[in-house]
């Protein structure tokens, strides 16, 4: 009735999947995902917080009916780690250059963006 009621556009529910990332396994519920798409059978569906979870869960969530998946904080952690390293790195310490600073840290989230379009099946899409 919700998706009824408000015509998104989108639906996101919580399968098991959580924004963030955490000490313990992020585990899907697929038989719950496979009853919301019974359910709402012309719904485009989302799964918000999908970083950590193992990609066959997520190749099934695709399978199964998901069509966007948030992974953001895979990102902002490359982003911060390699930061860190560079940051520590002898030779950038007492650099202010922020062009300078970024290359490796947009390298690394670049590598995870590409590493995601090859895991979700979406390499030559538009």
């Amino acid at each position: 009735s919700f998706v009824k009621e408000t015509k998104v556009d989108i639906f996101a529910s919580f399968i098991g999947n959580v924004h963030g990332l955490y000490s313990e396994d992020k585990t899907l519920q697929l038989d719950l995902l496979k009853k919301i798409v019974e359910n709402l059978p012309e719904t485009f569906l989302s799964l918000h917080g999908g970083s950590g979870i193992p990609a066959e869960q997520i190749k099934e969530a695709i399978n199964a009916g998901i069509v966007k998946i948030n992974v953001n904080s895979e990102l902002r952690v490359a982003f911060r780690d390699t930061l860190k390293k560079t940051l520590d790195e002898e030779p950038m310490r007492d650099e202010v250059a922020i062009y300078k600073i970024m290359p490796s840290s947009i390298a690394a989230m670049k590598r995870i963006v590409e590493e995601k379009i090859l895991l979700f099946g979406s390499a030559g899409k538009i």
